[in-house]
């Protein structure tokens, strides 16, 4: 089942675990952006809080506003009392300026030129030394309002800062949340063609289950035993190793195998050739009389293969002209099985070719019909190994290295290697 099923449904499970890996990747990113916007958010709702940077910004604004209030009201105050502190506290060095002034006055009534021009010039430093002292007492006050207006401005631009990272964490925040939207959306529209996918699969399933029940149906009915595969007993070793491989597994893997088919027309190197009942002995009378000296057998391989490997079925030599493109469109199903024992009218009496040539039930029509089976046959999926002999029996037991328990598979008889019942309507062997 597995085996068909792969070769049916390759591309749709293929196609279905990428869908699946690309919503995994999806629902990571949804968990990743779902963490981001979150973070974001708390990142936002911390930089607003009292205790965020913007709120501790703003509150240390609010202080320093009042206390630069405060500070401007101590300076306005400070310049009110100035001249009356400054009397009080320097009123010995003011006497003492004052009563130069008037002796200066004195001087500028009666002196000199040069009195007067000392008298000015005693005046200027006088003043300059009254307003120092108006300075001197105001410098504390102005230093302290000074602080405070540099602080403000500090923490207006932090404020200002922190505006700036909470509108980012905002922005940042939305984009997050449009792209989680947008992963979300994606998700499910992935999520709508797994379902679909998973439909159509299940379809199929359905149907190839179906098709495997039916094909079952046509082996029990016509009591298909078995299907025959011949080959040159030298492939033996390799067979029951690795099972029977189509040529293209067989190069692929650097197997060394004889090929009685070197030219293989029908140019299915991936498939391998069998028949149902009974060999194409045509062909095998061919192969037997090219490879002289080289000992045939014929794999009998259990009809389960029928249902559980991807078949063509053709009602003749896949390699015959225009055969090839007639096995592609036989494809595996149990209308293309029943095919092969299609039942023709010809001759004059309108009697049915099978009946008219004694056909058993489980013979193709055609005695050359082929079964083109996809991949490998598993060796223990060969019920016995045919040779024409006794004396090649005990040869090939005494050659090969068997596995334990095979000698039993290994029979010998002409049945298999002798004309088919039909074969005076074939008439290519003497």
């Amino acid at each position: 089942m597995d085996e068909i099923l792969s070769y049916f449904l390759r591309d749709e499970l293929v196609e279905l675990e990428q869908l699946q890996a690309q919503v995994a990747d999806r629902k990571n990113l949804l968990a990743t952006l779902e963490a981001q916007c979150k973070s974001l958010e708390q990142g936002v709702i911390e930089l607003s809080s009292p205790s965020g940077p913007f709120g501790r910004a703003s509150h240390l604004r609010v202080e320093l506003l009042e206390q630069i209030r405060v500070a401007k009201e101590a300076v306005e105050a400070a310049e009110v009392r100035s001249e009356v502190e400054i009397e009080a506290k320097h009123d010995p060095e003011l006497r003492h300026l004052r009563a130069r002034l008037a002796y200066c006055e004195e001087l500028l009534k009666h002196g000199d030129l040069t009195q007067r021009q000392l008298v000015i010039q005693f005046t200027s430093l006088a003043r300059q030394r009254f307003l120092w002292l108006e300075a001197e007492l105001l410098k504390d006050a102005r230093l302290h309002l000074a602080r405070l207006e540099a602080q403000l401005e500090r923490a207006q631009q932090s404020e200002v800062d922190a505006r700036a990272r909470i509108e980012a964490g905002r922005r940042a925040a939305d984009e997050a949340s449009k792209q989680y939207a947008e992963a979300q959306r994606s998700v499910e529209a992935i999520e709508a063609d797994i379902r679909s996918s998973s439909c159509l699969i299940q379809t199929q399933v359905g149907w190839i289950q179906r098709e495997q029940e039916a094909i079952q149906a046509i082996v029990q009915r016509r009591k298909i035993d078995f299907l025959v595969h011949f080959t040159p007993v030298q492939n033996l070793p390799s067979i029951l190793q690795h099972g029977i491989l189509p040529r293209s597994e067989l190069e692929d893997q650097g197997i060394s195998a004889i090929y009685p088919d070197t030219l293989r027309l029908d140019q299915f190197l991936g498939r391998i050739s069998a028949s149902i009942s009974f060999p194409n002995y045509q062909m095998l009378y061919q192969k037997t009389a090219a490879f002289t000296g080289c000992e045939f057998c014929i794999c009998v391989v259990a009809p389960r293969v029928l249902w559980e490997r991807h078949c063509l079925f053709t009602i003749r030599n896949a390699a015959a002209s225009g055969q090839r493109d007639a096995a592609v469109r036989a494809d595996w199903s149990s209308q293309a099985l029943e095919a092969m024992f299609f039942e023709p009218i010809s001759n004059p009496a309108g009697q049915a070719i099978r009946t008219a040539r004694r056909l058993p039930d489980h013979f193709t029509t055609n005695p050359q019909a082929e079964v083109l089976i996809e991949g490998h046959i598993p060796s223990d999926w060969i019920q016995q190994i045919m040779v024409r002999t006794t004396m090649s029996r005990d040869l090939l037991i005494s050659e090969f290295n068997w596995p334990p328990g095979i000698f039993g598979r290994v029979r010998f008889g002409n049945d298999l290697f002798d004309r088919r019942v039909d074969w005076q309507h074939f008439q290519r062997m003497p």
